[in-house]
């Protein structure tokens, strides 16, 4: 599922729920050390243009998303915004943080059960 965000006809934001993929869940799942089910599904791809930050539009991508898609979801970021539009919908942070791919950041992982 993919959320286009606009405002006259210019993409300002994007956001999805990505498939399932059982292998990069269980990648994900060791890297932070922190178990779950490989068969969750991830939001991610929450993106807003720089233009446009601050204005609201990633949280209520985020709300939008969840009220359409009621199941267990697993995030990941590195992003401090973005932690606490997770943390205010119902994600917890779990696990321990872990470098990226070019080590410039730390990642956290982020669950929503219910």
């Amino acid at each position: 599922m993919v959320l286009v965000t606009n405002d006259n006809d210019e993409i300002v934001g994007l956001g999805a729920i990505k498939r399932t993929r059982k292998d990069y869940a269980a990648e994900t799942a060791k890297k932070s050390g922190f178990e779950f089910e490989d068969k969750t599904s991830e939001l991610g791809y929450v993106a807003v243009h720089k233009h446009y930050e601050g204005e609201g539009i990633a949280k209520a991508m985020v709300r939008f998303l969840l009220e359409c898609f009621q199941d267990e979801l697993f995030a990941t970021t590195y992003n401090k915004r973005m932690a606490k539009v997770l943390e205010r919908y119902g994600f917890c942070k779990r696990g321990h943080t872990w470098r990226n791919m070019d080590n410039t950041a730390d990642i956290s992982l982020y669950i929503r059960i219910f």
